[in-house]
């Protein structure tokens, strides 16, 4: 239970956590800023209301998903290809149809990060289209890489051995339980 407590939890809870988790994963990857190796309970908290802030957050975010989709539907296949592929492999870790093993992990993200840069080149393509500029998405693409350096660099270095992980996990998730064992 403490790796995930929404598999004890009731079905509406984990549905409406669940949501809000997906609103937080959508801004991992559209800015990776607080990345953590720990989301086991304690760190995120469970939405018992689905009109509380977190609630109507992850609301929105399914709504979003869901007119792009039938915008996507009329007009570019192969970016509603990629959206539905990153939703559905996303829908399968995400704790809505069936609790899995942990709450939340960034792991769990990397095929619907692959889905998501598909798709972000789209856009960038689209925009280059509109702009008449070959330069404007490796210009984009150039500035965010640059920008997140530093968060990036800031990452890396938890990883560097055992100690160093540990002590980021109880550092970032100060909460968690399973963040202390790990130190301990």
């Amino acid at each position: 239970p403490w790796m995930n407590p929404l598999a004890h939890a009731p079905v509406s809870v984990r549905i409406w956590t669940a949501l809000r988790i997906q609103a937080h994963a959508l801004g991992l990857l559209v800015v990776p800023i607080g990345l953590r190796p720990d989301y086991s309970e304690g760190t995120i908290p469970l939405v018992h209301d689905p009109s509380s802030a977190a609630g109507l957050l992850g609301i929105a975010v399914l709504l979003a998903i869901i007119l792009l989709a039938i915008r996507l539907a009329r007009r570019d296949s192969r970016a509603l290809f990629w959206l539905l592929l990153g939703g559905l492999s996303w829908g399968l870790v995400s704790n809505v149809v069936v609790p899995i093993g942990v709450v939340f992990a960034e792991r769990l993200l990397y095929l619907p990060s692959a889905s998501f840069c598909v798709l972000a080149a789209l856009f960038l393509d689209q925009v280059g289209t509109r702009l008449r500029s070959r330069l404007a998405a490796p210009l984009a693409v150039s500035l965010l890489v640059l920008a997140w350096i530093p968060w990036a660099w800031q990452t890396h270095a938890m990883w560097r051995n055992d100690m160093t992980l540990a002590r980021a996990m109880v550092a970032r998730s100060p909460g968690s339980a399973h963040a202390h064992d790990v130190l301990g």
